[in-house]
């Protein structure tokens, strides 16, 4: 509104996310990712933008490349490569076993179990175990699980983003 160009600095996300037009995230003083902040939370640069931008952060597991796994095109990865595979809380879904059934292409799907589940008002996290990996997915506070229950979380193949572990760039 002013036809000024300002730079305001900020240890808050949330804030930066909020108020500017492009924004600069840093670590350590080096530049990690510099876009609009939509841009930054859907398409981060690496692993740390990916854990540091959001409330909750992405999820961030390990996977391991196998024959016939289907990258995006233009993916940079070689062959023994390590992989993090990350999800934004709010892209994954908890299905019912009946939708477990269901085929869809690229998806992918986790057994887990409830950990935990924080109401927060207008969302509830639900605290989740993989395995020895934890995860946290935001869902409507209708959504009702119990501790220790057993679910199925489907996560759609366009909220999927995909980090090499050796140096967390992303690798589509």
């Amino acid at each position: 509104k002013m036809g000024a160009t300002m730079i305001y600095v900020t240890h808050d996300q949330a804030e930066a996310m909020a108020m500017g037009d492009r924004m600069v995230v840093m670590k350590e003083g080096t530049i990690q990712q510099l876009n609009t902040p939509s841009q930054v939370y859907d398409q981060p640069a690496n692993a740390f933008v990916a854990g540091f931008i959001g409330a909750p952060a992405m999820n961030l597991l390990p996977a391991a490349l196998v024959k016939g796994l289907a990258l995006p095109s233009g993916s940079a990865i070689e062959s023994d490569d390590s992989l993090l595979v990350g999800f934004r809380p709010e892209k994954a879904l908890i299905t019912s076993e009946s939708d477990g059934e269901k085929h869809h292409e690229g998806d992918a799907w986790l057994r887990a179990q409830v950990a935990w589940v924080e109401p927060t008002g207008a969302d509830t996290f639900i605290h989740l175990r993989c395995g020895e990996q934890s995860l946290v997915l935001r869902s409507s506070p209708n959504q009702r699980l119990e501790k220790g229950q057993e679910v199925t979380v489907r996560i759609p193949q366009a909220a999927i983003r995909w980090f090499r572990s050796k140096d967390g760039l992303s690798v589509a």
